[in-house]
């Protein structure tokens, strides 16, 4: 920015340049722009709607040797969100099975439990997220473990 003072040979063009210097750096109320470096809010922040860049729309895998059986990911803000439902086809009482593994970018951290009811039928069934993307199946004593659903959320592993 150049000092503006009175009797100055170029002050016109002084200002109109310093106004373009503003342009440059000024944040807009309205628009498109892309604003760098670390920022500090004191107060309290409102937003419409937040959308991270790495958000991704649903996206859905059958199971292995699942019937019917559909998990279904997504990401928003760092959080990935996930479900399965569905027939996952023959299981055995404390055995697990391996019905899907989730891509890279979907995974979480370490091992994710999840409990589930089973559907149409009486009985829990364990499942499991690994950190490798492995979604497995455990059907505990009272459930065939056929027929399951669940969702669930945790932060993505970076």
């Amino acid at each position: 920015m150049e000092r503006i003072y009175e009797g100055m040979a170029n002050g016109a063009s002084a200002i109109n340049s310093n106004f373009n210097e503003l342009d440059e750096t000024t944040v807009r109320n309205t628009g498109e722009e892309t604003i760098s470096g670390k920022k500090t809010f004191t107060e309290v922040i409102v937003f419409k709607q937040i959308k991270s860049m790495d958000d991704t729309e649903p996206e859905s895998i059958s199971g292995n040797s699942a019937p019917s059986g559909r998990v279904t990911y997504e990401r928003r803000n760092g959080i990935v969100f996930v479900s399965g439902s569905g027939n996952w086809g023959s299981t055995t009482t404390g055995q697990t099975k391996v019905v899907a593994k989730l891509p890279e970018g979907f995974r979480p951290r370490e091992s994710w439990q999840i409990g589930a009811n089973a559907q149409g039928g009486n009985g829990e069934n364990a499942w499991a997220i690994e950190a490798n993307g492995e979604v497995k199946l455990t059907p505990n004593p009272g459930s065939s473990g056929t027929y399951s659903g669940w969702s669930t959320s945790y932060p993505a592993a970076n």
